[in-house]
């Protein structure tokens, strides 16, 4: 007889935005999922669209787990989205799929399988995107991973998450703040057991890691993101990875640059130089006297170089 353990429900969260024909793919691949318990597909939507509304009732026909719900509550954009999903979960455990993505078969089962093996409050599995590689930095191996993990850029990239869902009030994410994830991530994995499972569960479409055009165009959006990661996590960067500090500051100098917002965070390199005692801390002040255009191009081939690296680590095993 199955026990109660064996019972964990799951609710998927699908945040779409005037993307109905992308969306029937991922509702899809949320349907065929092996595992038996899944108890709701959550689509929410950041636009009240008329023709994607219609296109979840039409799933709402043959299947009642599929609730459709629109983001009058929280500001609009991908964080907010999300967090507006959050808000209906019943189940033990929840993800997010991206309305661009699609799970693999069964990757709720092997998520479930590997919280089984240890209580884990998340699960995290890789993704593959259009070139057949993994999205996110991994060794090759599954392995516990910690809050420093990932403070320290060990594990980087897109992935799959599993949440437990008694976390949501820590991981609610800030939907003031145009796509900064990450920062309540980081948060909600203090004091949390966390394991990552070496497997490709999603297939998804990422453009990379680099300083594009429409990246420049939400220079607010990345300065702020960069400003708020600083205030959350400089201490515990100086403690365990300064070089990390020092990244972040660069960032958030390339985007005050961008955005003429300096002012505010001239004193950011000197709290990195108290915790450090770093001649780096000269560097973001050099960002401040370069020509932008120069400046946009040093750090294009910044990240074009990350780039190259990271198809190393990612490269499928």
């Amino acid at each position: 007889m199955e026990t109660e353990k064996h019972r964990i429900t799951v609710d998927i969260i699908i945040p779409t935005y005037k993307r109905p024909k992308l969306l029937c793919n991922a509702i899809e691949s949320a349907l065929i999922q092996t595992y038996p318990y899944i108890q709701q597909i959550i689509v929410t939507d950041d636009a009240c669209d008329v023709e994607t509304r219609k296109t979840v009732e039409t799933f709402m026909l043959v299947d009642p787990r599929i609730l459709y719900v629109c983001n009058t509550k929280y500001l609009h954009g991908p964080a907010g989205n999300k967090s507006n999903g959050m808000d209906y979960v019943k189940s033990d455990y929840f993800l997010i799929l991206d309305d661009d993505d699609v799970l693999v078969p069964n990757a709720v089962e092997e998520l479930i399988h590997a919280v089984h093996d240890g209580e884990y409050d998340f699960v995290l599995a890789n993704c593959l995107d259009s070139n057949g590689n993994y999205t996110g930095k991994h060794y090759g191996r599954k392995q516990q991973v910690s809050y420093e993990d990932f403070l320290c850029g060990k594990f980087v990239g897109d992935y799959l998450w599993l949440n437990r869902s008694q976390v949501i009030a820590k991981l609610k994410f800030d939907d003031k703040i145009y796509a900064g994830e990450h920062i309540s991530i980081w948060n909600a994995l203090k004091n949390s057991k966390a394991f990552y499972l070496h497997l490709p569960l999603k297939h998804c479409k990422t453009e990379g890691e680099r300083v594009s055009g429409q990246e420049i165009k939400k220079a607010n959006y990345w300065f702020q993101i960069y400003l708020e990661t600083l205030d959350n996590f400089s201490e515990d960067f100086s403690k365990y990875c300064p070089r990390r500090l020092l990244y972040f500051t660069l960032l958030l100098f390339f985007y005050g640059r961008l955005t003429g917002k300096t002012r505010q965070i001239k004193g950011y390199p000197k709290e990195y130089f108290r915790k450090t005692k770093n001649i780096a801390f000269l560097l973001p002040y050099i960002e401040l006297v370069l020509p932008k255009p120069l400046l946009v191009y040093i750090w294009k081939n910044i990240r074009s170089h990350k780039a190259k690296r990271k198809q190393q680590y990612t490269r499928t095993l």
